[in-house]
């Protein structure tokens, strides 16, 4: 189970580490970037689902509030990897 897990959050995480690289993105004057990128390398090694699933949350929330990512994005991110826990 803890396999599935972790695959399953690392599936669309990569999304959103390689949506950081891109040189738009990578600019500085998107707030709290280094934050969410802290964020994202600490999220699979939750075991609490909850609290993944809350930062989650709150990353998705910060590349939809900067425009990088459009709501129905989002959705399919996490459609296309949908939760085998």
């Amino acid at each position: 189970m803890e396999q599935l897990r972790i695959l399953y959050v690392s599936s669309f995480i990569g999304v959103y580490r390689e949506a950081l690289l891109k040189p738009e993105i990578a600019a500085p004057h998107l707030p709290d970037k280094d934050h969410i990128s802290w964020m994202i390398a600490e999220i699979p090694k939750f075991q609490d689902r909850e609290k993944m699933h809350r930062w989650i949350g709150f990353v998705q929330c910060w590349f939809y509030c900067n425009k990088i990512f459009t709501i129905d994005e989002l959705k399919a991110h996490v459609k296309t990897y949908s939760s085998p826990i």
